[in-house]
């Protein structure tokens, strides 16, 4: 076996390299985006490295946030990315970049927070990070189509679909009409307004925790993304603005990807939304966000269903404890888990 040691990255390119090599489907073309035009900050990478070859065989990245943290802006990182040829798997390198990173970093950021799949949760939870919560997710149907999909693409699906049109529609409009969304509007977004620091400061009076939302990371996050599906809206009440969301649109369903609104304004922007899904031929519409946020019941009201799955959201202490942490507090949406 050969001998593996770990160290601090200067640039990005291994990581790359790797990344198509290990997962030939990955997206490589996120990396000079995430980990070099963050205006955070640049992630910090490392290395595994095979000493006989020379060759980098893994790779760990944490991403760095702002975070608004009860009146004050902290830096908080994220773990990210990891990945380790197959052919070295098994060797317990992900502890050791585990092991390493956080000695590296203990004195940048004030924690740690993570969105692990069911695969890295057992190696994370012994290396000392903390369950302190999770991210729900919901869904609407839009369209009958939504459940005749289940049913596959076959007769039965097609026959599912049209059955249940007029019902899925009745159900939505239902509970939409109950919603006062007069002079909301949504336009669409090219550039993140400079007094999108009043929503976010309304928010705070709710979730006083929460990734800070400033124009140059919304317009890096959310409108430089190297992804094509991303749809961006301002919101707009009798012409002033309310806030922003962003829908990424997979096929026929959309998956509301960030919803920053002034908070007794969410569900009849949410409708407003909803009616834009619906015009665009839009079968569902998915949202996934904290226990805990200000939006939830604005969702709730459009008759959306909560889904059985739950996304854990894990803490690692560094400068700050678990004891700090009241994630009752915290806004946290899918603009924060999903890198591209």
């Amino acid at each position: 076996m050969s001998e593996v040691t770990i160290e601090k990255a200067t640039g990005f390119e291994d990581a790359q390299r790797l990344y198509g090599r290990a997962i030939p489907s990955g997206k490589t073309s996120k990396f000079d985006w995430l980990y070099a035009q963050n205006p955070a900050g640049k992630a910090d990478v490392y290395h595994a490295r095979d000493t006989s070859s020379n060759e980098v065989v893994g790779v760990y990245a944490i991403y760095p946030m702002k975070f608004s943290w009860y009146g004050s802006v902290i830096d908080v990182g994220q773990a990210f990315d990891a990945v380790v040829l197959p052919e070295y798997r098994g060797q317990g390198i992900f502890n050791r970049f585990l092991e390493f990173s956080s000695k590296d970093i203990q004195d940048k950021y004030k924690f740690m927070i993570g969105f692990p799949n069911h695969l890295s949760r057992g190696v994370l939870y012994r290396a000392g990070w903390l369950n302190i919560g999770d991210l729900e997710t919901y869904s609407l149907p839009l369209t009958g189509a939504a459940f005749g999909k289940k049913a596959g693409s076959g007769p039965l699906g097609k026959l599912l679909s049209s059955l249940l049109s007029l019902p899925t529609g009745a159900y939505r409009s239902f509970h939409l009409n109950r919603i006062d969304s007069r002079q909301v509007a949504a336009q669409p977004m090219n550039n993140c307004p400079e007094d999108i620091a009043r929503i976010t400061k309304s928010i705070q009076n709710r979730n006083p925790v929460s990734a800070a939302r400033t124009p140059a990371f919304v317009n890096w996050r959310m409108l430089t993304a190297p992804v094509q599906n991303y749809v961006s809206f301002k919101l707009e009440k009798d012409g002033d603005l309310i806030g922003y969301a962003v829908i990424r649109r997979s096929d026929n369903s959309g998956e509301l990807v960030d919803f920053v609104v002034t908070p007794k304004l969410a569900a009849p922007a949410l409708k407003v939304l909803v009616l834009e899904c619906v015009s665009k031929g839009l079968e569902t519409l998915h949202f996934q966000v904290s226990t805990h946020s200000y939006v939830t019941s604005a969702i709730q009201k459009l008759g959306a269903r909560k889904r059985k799955e739950v996304a854990p959201v894990i803490f690692y202490p560094l400068l700050f404890s678990a004891d700090q942490v009241k994630y009752e507090d915290w806004f946290l949406t899918h603009a924060d888990t999903d890198w591209v």
